[in-house]
């Protein structure tokens, strides 16, 4: 007679409930996972998004008093027309007189200056926080841009930049061409340093004459210090970047290639781009 198996009545009954239960119970379970993905997931891109609009208003901070501090001198070369095609030396004491205490306010203001239609320039590069170098180039230094270690001239030169042409700089020609206050692309400065620069820009006219361009120099060097305190306080690693999409600053050690470059910052988890 063959064998055969049989199951209990209890068996039978309670067999499907506990097969239900199992299913009930994985599913939960299966939900629950998926919930706390999303929530962590969700949670993660609302840090991120508040992180990356608190970095973006300081940075907005950070450009706008550079920024300001070229449509202040603008305004005091227009409204005095301290700007004359041979001697810069008025413009030279405003400048020093104004701009000393801005200079100590506003620490990412690197360098401000002026480049005038007939081809002369002065500014002043801050070396240290109580330390100027006067760039100029007028009838004063024989037409060439001579960078003094002072801010007033003397016979203490740091540099002389043979055929110095402001207006054949980027930052020139780009309110030249274009008649309007706006920051920059990046460049590299033509003093002895050749640092790269992102600069405010501003025209400057006399009634409906073009008379040059001011301009409010910070250091991409300088950018970098700045996204370095934010990732001090953040602890997210903040890369900057241009409308190409390359990298021009960031909170990590080091430098960067002139002109940004396309590298990507990585999988980092903690990354903020701009």
């Amino acid at each position: 007679m063959p064998a055969s198996t049989q199951i209990s009545l209890r068996t039978a009954v309670i067999l499907p409930f506990v097969l239900i239960f199992l299913f009930t119970m994985g599913l939960i379970i299966a939900v629950q996972n998926t919930n706390y993905e999303e929530m962590v997931s969700d949670i993660s891109r609302k840090q991120l998004s508040t992180l990356t609009d608190n970095v973006g208003l300081e940075l907005d901070s950070f450009l706008n008093r550079p920024f300001q501090a070229s449509l202040v001198l603008r305004h005091n070369i227009e409204s005095n027309q301290l700007y004359t095609t041979d001697n810069l030396s008025l413009l030279q004491k405003v400048m020093f007189e104004s701009f000393e205490a801005l200079y100590t306010d506003v620490p990412q203001l690197d360098n401000i200056g002026f480049g005038g239609e007939g081809g002369q320039y002065i500014g002043l590069r801050k070396e240290d926080i109580n330390h100027y170098s006067l760039m100029l180039q007028d009838e004063r230094t024989n037409n060439e841009l001579i960078i003094f270690k002072d801010h007033q001239i003397s016979a203490n030169i740091r540099s002389i930049i043979a055929e110095y042409d402001p207006r054949q700089r980027p930052w020139y020609t780009a309110v030249a061409n274009q008649h309007y206050s706006h920051w920059s692309s990046i460049y590299t400065n033509a003093d002895e340093r050749q640092e790269i620069t992102l600069s405010a820009i501003s025209p400057v006219w006399y009634q409906q004459a073009f008379q040059g361009v001011v301009v409010s120099d910070i250091k991409l060097e300088t950018f970098n210090i700045f996204l370095r305190d934010q990732q001090a306080k953040t602890a997210a690693t903040i890369y900057l970047f241009d409308e190409q999409q390359r990298i021009v600053a960031h909170s990590e050690s080091g430098s960067i290639v002139s002109w940004g470059t396309e590298l990507s910052p990585g999988d980092s988890g903690n990354s903020t781009v701009y």
